[in-house]
C-alpha cells in the first residue's frame, strides 16, 4: 500500500512539476506564431494546444506506457526512445487574408535556412502553405520543423532526436505494407 501511495505521489509530483516547468507551452514555436501574426495583417492565432516534451517527459511517457497492457502501445515505445524533444502547437486562425500562395516564408524560417537547415517540402496553394525543414548533424537527421497554415488552423511541430534512426525503423517495420500498397 505504501508503495502505491509513493508511486501516486511521485507521478502526481512529476505532472505538477512538468506543468510549472513550462511543458504546457512551446517556446520555440511562439516566436513563429507571432511572426505570422505580424506578416498576415489582421489575422488572429488563438492557441488551442501547446506542449513540449523534453527528455524527462518523454522518459516518463515511455515508463507510464509500459504499465498499460496494450501490445501496440508497447511497440510504439521503441519510437519514443529515438526522440529527444517534441514541441507541438495548434492554433485556431481567424481573419486570415487571401492570396497566401505568393507569401514568402516567415523571416524565422528563412533564418533557419541560413543557419544550416534544409527544405524537405514547401507547398504553396491558395488555401494551404506547408514548410518542412530539417537539420542534420554529423550527416544524420537530428531536427525537424513542420509548419502548416490553412484557412482554419496553424499547426507547428519541432522534433529533435535520432530522427534518421526513427525513420529507418518506421520504414523497415512497414515495408511489407508499403509493398502491398504498390501492388
Amino acid at each position: 500500500m505504501a508503495r502505491k501511495l509513493f508511486l501516486a505521489l511521485f507521478l502526481g509530483g512529476l505532472v505538477v512539476a512538468g506543468s510549472l516547468a513550462g511543458c504546457l507551452r512551446a517556446p520555440h514555436l511562439e516566436p513563429l506564431r507571432y511572426e505570422f501574426a505580424r506578416q498576415l495583417e489582421g489575422a488572429k492565432f488563438q492557441k488551442e494546444f501547446e506542449i513540449t516534451l523534453g527528455p524527462i517527459s518523454l522518459w516518463f511517457v515511455r515508463v507510464a506506457s509500459g504499465w498499460i497492457k496494450d501490445e501496440d502501445l508497447r511497440h510504439y515505445r521503441s519510437y519514443l526512445r529515438k526522440l529527444r524533444r517534441v514541441e507541438v502547437g495548434v492554433y485556431e486562425v481567424r481573419n486570415l487574408p487571401g492570396g497566401r500562395s505568393s507569401m514568402k516564408a516567415p523571416a524565422r524560417l528563412r533564418s533557419m535556412l541560413r543557419d544550416g537547415w534544409q527544405t524537405a517540402i514547401r507547398v504553396r496553394e491558395p488555401e494551404t502553405s506547408v514548410w518542412i525543414l530539417y537539420r542534420e548533424r554529423a550527416g544524420r537527421l537530428r531536427r525537424l520543423q513542420l509548419v502548416i497554415l490553412d484557412d482554419n488552423s496553424l499547426v507547428m511541430a519541432r522534433v529533435s532526436g535520432r530522427l534518421g534512426d526513427l525513420l529507418r525503423l518506421v520504414v523497415t517495420e512497414n515495408l511489407k505494407e508499403v509493398k502491398n500498397f504498390r501492388e
